[in-house]
Order: structure tokens, then C-alpha cells, then sequence
């Protein structure tokens, strides 16, 4: 993996690379399970959130209003 991720970076400088596996040293960024941070963070995250409430296709699944998607976008980029 290290290697792979120092190509990526070689040709894309900046990259993020998320390795989800304990114990990496890769693990470069926070990940946050529906959470957005209330301040702002000095290194690279990210959050996994649902559109609805499942992870995946539930038939009947609430999906989130788009004033919701929206302002939580918003949230994330200010």
C-alpha cells in the first residue's frame, strides 16, 4: 500500500488517501461516522453520511430533505 500510495502522490500532489485498515501508517485523515466537526479541523477528514437513514437501499428508507443535504454541504466547506 505504501507504495501505491507513494505513486499516487508523485502524480497527484496533495492527495488524500484514506487506509482504513488499524495499524497503517497510513491513515492520514479522521474519518467521522455521520458527524460533521462543530469547528473547523487543521488536517484532512471526512465523514460518511447517509442520504437516508441506511447505509444501503432499504424500500420505504426516509431520505433526508434537500435544505438538509444542502446545509450540512454548506457545514462541511465553511
Amino acid at each position: 500500500m505504501a507504495n501505491i500510495a507513494a505513486m499516487g502522490r508523485r502524480n497527484q500532489p496533495g492527495l488524500i488517501i484514506v487506509d482504513r485498515a488499524e495499524g497503517t501508517e497510513l491513515k492520514i485523515t479522521e474519518l467521522l461516522n455521520r458527524k460533521i466537526p462543530a469547528s473547523p479541523l487543521d488536517y484532512p477528514w471526512e465523514t460518511c453520511m447517509t442520504m437516508a437513514g441506511s447505509w444501503s437501499y432499504m424500500p420505504g428508507d426516509k431520505y433526508k430533505s434537500a435544505f438538509t443535504i444542502i446545509h450540512n454541504l454548506v457545514d462541511i466547506v465553511a
